[in-house]
């Protein structure tokens, strides 16, 4: 996996609260203005749309900085009433501002850069106007034209539109047509030449955090035989970089260390 990334959290949603906690590269606070943001290098703001003003100041500072690398604004309003809410706190168009509803898209983008993989994992896909639209954990945004890719094209009309998102972000599916695509893939059908560019990119990755799963497994005196749900032979593959785990294998991994996800995920990049 990437070197351990420095996060510092500022959490003033109430529903999100529970994703992510202090612990070693990632600091998380409840308040905060400029000054704590001028300390980051990575800074992350998860609030209500309507208390926008109360983290105006932390964000304006980090984007300044340009370490802003997500505002997660949690829409506790109507939508008409959210861009109001921005300029009251005199916050304009930027470039990491997400809106959503609920948890499972903040949870993903937090679990990605902790595990140096933002770049890899999707956080919410969308099909409209026969494009599907895709966001990053890195809050990348891609379109693509369904005819781009034929087994996009092929799925019903009435299906497309019915894509869910893995847990843990490593790909979209349509139930209906057994379509598996992950963001590899989008990125290819967009530029041919990406493909060599995104698995170089991945066998760094994965090896990384193959090593740092290694390392974190032997100080606590494990075997690799000592994961329950989690066969000698699957644990190898992963130490081996050979693929990232999906998060009901990391939840295992975990528990085989007495570790909620969050700390094993924590703990992993620390050793990384």
């Amino acid at each position: 996996m990437e070197s351990a990334v420095q996060m510092t959290v500022l959490m003033r949603d109430p529903d999100c609260a529970w994703a992510v906690r202090s612990a070693g590269a990632v600091r998380v606070l409840r308040s905060g203005g400029a000054a704590a943001a001028a300390r980051t290098p990575n800074a992350f703001v998860l609030t209500l749309a309507s208390g926008l003003s109360e983290v105006a100041d932390f964000v304006r500072e980090a984007n300044r900085r340009h370490v802003l690398r997500a505002l997660l604004v949690h829409a506790d309003v109507d939508e008409p009433w959210i861009t109001p809410a921005l300029d009251k706190a005199n916050l304009r168009t930027l470039r990491n501002l997400l809106v959503h509803r609920g948890a499972t898209v903040p949870r993903r983008i937090l679990d990605a850069w902790r595990m140096g993989a933002q770049n890899d994992l999707i956080a919410d896909a969308t099909v409209a106007q026969e494009r599907l639209l895709v966001l990053s954990c890195a809050l990348e945004r891609l379109e693509l034209p369904l005819g781009r890719l034929p087994a996009l094209a092929a799925i019903l009309p009435n299906d497309r539109a019915r894509l869910e998102v893995a847990d843990d972000g490593s790909y979209m599916y349509w139930p209906a047509a057994d379509v598996h695509l992950d963001l590899e893939a989008v990125r290819v059908a967009l530029d041919p030449g990406a493909r060599d560019r995104a698995l170089r990119r991945k066998l760094r990755h994965d090896r990384r955090f193959g090593l740092a799963v290694t390392k974190l497994r032997e100080t606590k005196g494990l075997r690799q035989s000592d994961v329950p749900g989690v066969s000698a032979r699957q644990l190898r593959r992963i130490e081996a970089g050979e693929f990232l785990p999906r998060v009901d294998t990391l939840k295992k991994m975990a528990a085989a260390h007495r570790m909620k996800l969050s700390e094993y995920l924590d703990a992993v990049a620390q050793t990384g």
